[in-house]
């Protein structure tokens, strides 16, 4: 079974999953389906890194257990399905390691990331040129989303799995501006779709010495991730790309650029300080810098001084307010939900796949293998900083796409030359 194609065309039909109104569980049982063949067929192997992310889930689940009783039915099915997507990363890693994999095959399934990225900027120029054509808000519901929305009210992620949303107003600190999440359930989440698709489209095209070709791809992309905007996956990028390089270089380029790293840091901290007219009005947006300084105190204040070690087990919602609270962070509201032991392994994780990549720099002699090593890393780093600020558990399909990066980290010694 050539399982890269089958994830190739599961990204590629994605307009298909959506209006049949599968967005939510789709790539679920895609990679249940791969996983439970692989599991007939051979012998599985399970690499040594996923095991702290195997130790956070089982954390994850224990928390759940134990507070039980004090879970509402509606959050309880909430928690399920956020922790769904930390078990659909364990099985995707685990899949992809177990697969036979070449490069050609690493094109072709890079060529489909491409695709969707092209095709969701096409989509956000549109949403654009409606907007300055008097249109302020353009969503699209899915008919089976029609049937079933009446049964998912009090569960707006799966909801939102039923609705494109081409356009809608957004208030920032440079006036009205348009926004919309297509196919991604919400804004910030294409911004990170994006933020994979921007970097892939590079490598697809240099690894293919026609850098020029992707120049529509690009444009149409960056249309995509500014109209998401998703101003962390902006500034994730830039300090992803400085890392790599810093990581790549000898001693002396590395002290001058950490020190540009740092200069950039300083002076987006000083930029904040003296827009007081920008804070003033992020503060009448939903999800606002202020808001979430608010949230993220309070998140860990209630955790370390009620439940530290194990977490509530879920993420409330009150009334008149979109978003559960102890949201808009990976980091803290694991740290919510499964307590300091699950957050600090999941830290772990996510350091052991660091620890992955760092180890094979100095293996890697074709120049097609150290570019497709740097571009990995770099959506990894640039994902890692979207999780101070988003949910990667909340989002319908960035985790497909992310845990399809993490997996080639981890498998990248198993990787072919071309046959």
């Amino acid at each position: 079974m050539k399982i890269i194609r089958f994830l190739k065309y599961s990204i590629l039909l994605l307009p298909l999953w959506w209006f049949l109104g599968l967005t939510s569980v789709i790539f679920h049982v895609i990679v249940l389906f791969i996983f439970f063949i692989l599991l007939v067929k051979k012998k599985i192997v399970v690499p040594k890194q996923t095991i702290f992310l195997f130790l956070f889930i089982c954390v994850y689940i224990l928390s759940v257990i134990i507070n039980y009783e004090e879970i509402p039915f509606d959050r309880l099915l909430a928690t399920l399905y956020n922790l769904s997507y930390w078990i659909l990363g364990l099985l995707l890693i685990i899949v992809i390691y177990n697969s036979y994999i070449d490069f050609r095959q690493i094109l072709n399934l890079s060529k489909s990331f491409v695709i969707l990225g092209t095709g969701c900027g096409l989509l956000s120029l549109l949403g654009i040129i409606l907007f300055f054509n008097g249109y302020y808000r353009l969503t699209i519901t899915t008919p089976v989303g029609d049937i079933l929305l009446p049964f998912f009210r009090n569960a707006p992620m799966i909801t939102s799995s039923f609705r494109f949303s081409l356009l809608f107003k957004d208030y920032t600190g440079f006036g009205v501006l348009p926004r919309g999440s297509l196919f991604f359930g919400w804004p910030t989440a294409l911004g990170m779709a994006m933020g994979i698709t921007i970097p892939i489209t590079v490598f697809y095209y240099k690894v293919k010495n026609r850098i020029f070709n992707a120049l529509p791809h690009l444009f149409f992309q960056i249309i995509g991730l500014f109209f998401s905007l998703s101003r962390v996956v902006v500034i994730g990028l830039f300090i992803s790309y400085f890392l790599v390089y810093y990581l790549r270089t000898k001693k002396v380029r590395r002290i001058i650029i950490l020190n540009f790293i740092i200069f950039g840091f300083l002076l987006i901290f000083l930029l904040q300080i003296h827009s007081k007219l920008m804070l003033k009005v992020e503060e009448f947006r939903k999800g606002s810098s202020k808001t979430r300084i608010n949230l993220y105190s309070w998140i860990i204040k209630t955790t370390l001084s009620e439940k530290p070690f194990f977490g509530f087990g879920f993420k409330p919602r009150e009334e008149n307010i979109d978003i559960p609270l102890a949201s808009h962070s990976t980091y803290l509201s694991n740290l919510f939900k499964s307590g300091v032991i699950g957050l600090s392994l999941l830290v772990l994780f996510w350091f052991s796949i660091y620890k992955k990549w760092y180890s094979q720099m100095k293996l890697i002699i074709e120049k097609k293998f150290l570019l497709l090593h740097n571009f990995i890393w770099l959506i990894f780093f640039q994902g890692l900083i979207w999780q101070l600020t988003e949910d990667i558990d909340a989002t319908l399909i960035v985790p497909f796409l992310y845990f399809i990066i993490v997996g080639l980290i981890i498998s990248f010694e198993k990787i072919k030359v071309d046959i």
